[in-house]
């Protein structure tokens, strides 16, 4: 098998795909970088791709990008904090959509701010577990409250208020509630950020 790892050609006797990333992985992890893009025999792969039946077949040709691990990091938490300021406002116009009854738009736009919303949770999840660490260590606010966990509430609290026709309990949520969990998030992802860099 013949290996391109960023810049560098290897030629491997592997006989399958999923043993030559498996020991990649423990390598460059040692080095603080990880794998950003797999390319086998000129295909790249995605998730569906690399399941057990892909990772086991031969390949004549690996193609191997890496990345600094905190400097992948340290830029998925700035997205993440970018993205939840665009939520915030998303959340805002929707509010306003449905107090001058337009409820259609405003429903659209209030589930474009919850995806983003849900994004930055997986994508904080990832950072967690590349970084192995727990966000609740940086989630309390000068209060000692839990954003991670009121953040939860919220937005079961915005299904429930949208499934019992509850106009004032869901403007009170979009403008006030939300709003202000979404600063208590960015503070937290700067905290994660901090640590991160003064870490590495």
């Amino acid at each position: 098998m013949r290996l391109l790892l960023d810049d560098t050609i290897r030629l491997l006797s592997d006989t399958c795909v999923g043993e030559t990333i498996d020991r990649l992985q423990r390598e460059l992890g040692a080095e603080g970088r990880i794998i950003t893009e797999v390319v086998v025999d000129g295909i790249s792969w995605n998730d569906e791709l690399a399941s057990p039946e892909h990772l086991a077949r031969p390949a004549d040709e690996l193609r191997i990008t890496t990345g600094s691990r905190r400097q992948l990091v340290l830029e998925a938490l700035a997205d993440a904090s970018l993205a939840l300021t665009e939520a915030d406002a998303r959340l805002r116009d929707s509010a306003a959509g449905f107090q001058t009854a337009r409820s259609v738009d405003a429903l659209r736009t209030l589930g474009d701010a919850i995806e983003t919303i849900h994004a930055v949770q997986s994508a904080i999840s990832h950072v967690a577990e590349l970084e192995s660490i727990d966000p609740a260590m940086f989630s309390h606010d000068e209060s000692g409250a839990d954003c991670i966990a009121r953040l939860s509430r919220q937005l079961a609290a915005v299904r429930d208020a949208i499934a019992t026709d509850d106009p004032a309990g869901l403007a009170d949520l979009l403008d006030h509630e939300l709003p202000e969990t979404i600063v208590d998030w960015r503070a937290m992802i700067a905290r994660i950020g901090s640590h991160v860099g003064g870490n590495s």
